[in-house]
């Protein structure tokens, strides 16, 4: 199964100069071999993932694609507060905290400490707080739909909102104008043999797949310290987070909701290692948490 960059580069090398292919009832000719736009900031990719000019009659049109396998559900993981900044704009904020608060039930029910294994969880597990990821479909008990409006969809879509450096993008070297921003949706099967013809089918303007998909579900992914091996995986931005404290020795816990995305894993992960060190708990003593931790903290065992 090709991985994307795979699929990706198999597109690319379909549309070279002088291919000529039929859209929309007009024929078009390739002007230059496709490519890859790319950005002079190394902090991330625009959303265009095969660009090139094609010709008809005397008329030049950027046709700039945007990729994706049919068995890809993520559309952006792991997500920063930058990113989100650039991806939703001025109401980033607001949308954040509404998406979160729609779900809010199903945080409350969350067990925060793992004696044992389960839930798709190992055992000696505590939980730091939890990522967020946006997605094609809604799947998961901390999962939504981001309330969104038809512009700002096409916005996440197109990259209408990224920086200037992503949206003026480089092509072979030159700046080129919104060569980051796509203006096509090519939803392909990975496992084909790719053709030009095929491709083509595929693809359609971003205003149309927008209007067939008008949703963009979120998921929110736990971030877990794992005393087994004393780590949890990378400073990853919490959109919600377990605010552990440590008082008259008693640990509590307590799920903030406010600052979305705005505090990192390393942060949390840090001051229950330093609970940890005062109460002299790890992994070869693990269950006596329970002694020290309040009646209000959900705990699987």
């Amino acid at each position: 199964m090709p991985n994307f960059s795979q699929t990706e580069q198999t597109i690319r090398d379909l549309f070279v100069k002088g291919v000529k292919f039929k859209f929309d009832g007009i024929e078009y000719t390739v002007e230059n071999d496709a490519v890859k736009p790319t950005v002079t900031n190394k902090g991330g990719e625009c959303k265009t993932d095969v660009y090139f000019v094609a010709t008809h009659s005397n008329e030049r049109k950027e046709f700039k694609i945007s990729v994706k396998q049919d068995n890809a559900n993520f559309l952006e993981n792991k997500i920063s507060y930058a990113r989100a900044k650039e991806l939703f704009g001025a109401s980033t904020d607001e949308i954040l905290k509404t998406s979160i608060q729609s779900i809010l039930p199903n945080f409350q029910k969350q067990n925060l400490v793992y004696l044992t294994a389960g839930e798709k969880t190992q055992e000696k597990v505590i939980k730091l707080g939890w990522k967020f990821e946006l997605l094609n479909v809604g799947t998961g008990k901390l999962a939504g739909t981001v309330d969104l409006t038809k512009d700002q969809v096409l916005d996440v879509y197109s990259g209408l909102n990224l920086p200037q450096d992503k949206k003026d993008a480089l092509i072979n070297g030159n700046i080129v104008t919104n060569s980051g921003v796509a203006n096509y949706m090519m939803v392909v099967n990975q496992d084909l043999n790719l053709t030009v013809d095929y491709c083509v089918k595929k693809m359609s303007k971003m205003e149309d797949y927008i209007a067939l998909h008008p949703q963009i579900f979120f998921a929110c992914k736990a971030l877990n310290y794992r005393l087994i091996d004393g780590k949890w995986d990378g400073d990853r931005p919490l959109a919600v987070y377990v605010d552990w404290r440590l008082k008259n020795n008693k640990i509590t816990a307590s799920l903030n909701y406010n600052t979305p995305l705005q505090v990192n894993g390393n942060t949390v992960g840090n001051r229950v290692k330093e609970i940890l060190n005062q109460l002299e708990i790890d992994k070869t003593n693990f269950n006596d948490i329970t002694k020290y931790l309040d009646s209000s903290v959900k705990v699987y065992s």
